[in-house]
């Protein structure tokens, strides 16, 4: 017998160590598996299931953020009203410091950010006059000062009237088109709602109103929203 025999060669004898998963050294059983203490297997065990808990909790906070983010994006209106910004000040003076035109279109003043759309096409159309009363006394420069201060409300003929709500669509068709930004008063339904009542009887009473001189279009099968 061999003198190495106390050292047990048998099923007590040495153990081949191989590594785990993390590099570190382990003892194998006779088919070659690492054997671990139930201590280590129990870590091993715990260490797996802080790991699916982890993963878990990430995907259900995922899915409750996507689901706050498609909430909100429903419920939130597309434009937001600024309702205590006025980038163009209180006055012509502060208007034009701080770098906004003058939109007769829209009679308002508008940022350096904002197009002016149909205004040009608008003041092209006459020569606009505007009126300090209802009979006809054109405004002096003084007045027409006070009316872009809002200190004077202006008086303007009716056709002017029937002409900006026009080009006031205009300047909306512009917008869909473009997809460029709108200041609030493009964006005024009730505004566009006015203009289709000044222009309807205008429109009916025009001595062409029921004569049978137009074709109807192609029906359009290419439309998507």
């Amino acid at each position: 017998m061999s003198h190495w025999s106390y050292l047990g060669m048998g099923s007590h004898g040495y153990q081949e160590l191989g590594q785990d998963g993390n590099g570190k050294e382990v003892a194998m059983t006779d088919d070659g598996t690492p054997r671990y203490s139930f201590i280590e297997l129990f870590r091993g065990l715990l260490k797996d299931t802080r790991r699916k808990v982890y993963v878990a909790v990430c995907i259900f906070g995922l899915g409750i953020t996507i689901a706050l983010a498609v909430f909100m994006s429903r419920n939130r209106p597309y434009h937001q009203e600024p309702s205590d910004i006025q980038l163009c000040g209180n006055s012509t003076v502060e208007a034009l410091a701080a770098g906004c035109t003058w939109d007769q279109l829209m009679w308002a003043w508008y940022p350096p950010s904002c197009p002016h759309y149909a205004n040009n096409d608008f003041l092209s159309m006459d020569d606009w006059k505007f009126f300090s009363n209802p009979w006809g006394k054109e405004v002096t420069e003084v007045e027409w000062e006070q009316a872009l201060d809002n200190k004077l409300k202006l008086f303007s003929q009716h056709g002017e009237h029937l002409t900006h709500c026009l080009f006031f669509f205009l300047s909306v068709g512009q917008i869909l088109r473009d997809g460029t930004p709108a200041p609030p008063k493009l964006r005024n339904y009730d505004h566009l709602h006015h203009c289709v009542k000044m222009l309807l009887p205008v429109v009916r009473a025009h001595e062409n109103y029921t004569l049978i001189n137009t074709k109807t279009p192609s029906v359009s099968y290419q439309e998507y929203c």
